[in-house]
């Protein structure tokens, strides 16, 4: 790499290390470019010449995160391929869950941006798809099933999940309890019969905590709405 392009980096990392600062900072993505430049310490064009516009730098956070989850893919043990999707279902609520005052505002202005959807769609099926590969390898997908089109709809499975996280209308537990149901229904229903049957328990035992969960959280709404009718 030349020195030209070793400093371009630099400048990229700082200006995405400002980026961030500043949605951890306000809570939100409401910063201008002029102020996004004068945190990272950069002429007020830079951001534009390297990142062309606000969107394509929360883009870049996004996709760095990414980088980072497809090495966690990389170096996991885990051999059999059901295990490694169930566990990226699992991590791919923990990482945004747990570091909320960054990946809310930021995952909430990406999902709001039709014209960065396709990227990002296309970013995480990827990682369903490397391990749904494995598994057709293995013959544990039935037969005629697409590992591309199985990728796609454990996607869509987690969209919906984080959509009910991002409104507030579940917490990170029942993100994690929606998604795990989603994904093990939709693998079970893809597998050969013996690969299925392996789920089956575990899909049980989510079935009846996502239960249990929907039963606590109309309880005390049923207990107000009889104090009131008294």
């Amino acid at each position: 790499m030349s020195a030209h392009e070793v400093g371009k980096q630099v400048r990229r990392d700082r200006i995405l290390e400002a980026a961030e600062e500043l949605i951890r900072r306000r809570g939100d993505i409401q910063f201008g470019m002029r102020e996004l430049a004068e945190k990272a310490g950069v002429s007020p064009a830079t951001p534009f010449n390297l990142f062309g516009s606000k969107g394509q730098v929360l883009w870049a956070l996004l996709e760095r995160d990414l980088g980072k989850q497809r090495q966690r893919i990389a170096d996991d043990v885990e051999t059999d391929p059901v295990e490694r999707v169930l566990g990226l279902a699992r991590r791919a609520v923990l990482t945004y869950a747990r570091d909320e005052r960054l990946f809310r505002p930021l995952l909430s202005a990406v999902v709001s941006t039709n014209m960065l959807m396709p990227a990002l769609l296309d970013r995480f099926t990827d990682l369903w798809h490397d391990a749904l590969e494995e598994a057709e390898a293995r013959r544990q997908l039935a037969a005629d099933i697409d590992p591309a089109l199985l990728a796609r709809q454990l996607h869509l499975e987690y969209r919906a999940g984080l959509t009910l996280w991002l409104r507030g209308e579940v917490d990170v537990k029942g993100w994690n309890l929606h998604l795990m149901h989603g994904v093990l229904l939709v693998l079970r229903g893809s597998m050969t019969p013996r690969a299925a049957e392996k789920l089956h328990a575990r899909l049980v035992s989510v079935q009846k905590k996502l239960a249990a969960a929907h039963r606590a959280k109309r309880s005390p709404k049923q207990t107000s709405k009889r104090r009131s009718a008294r």
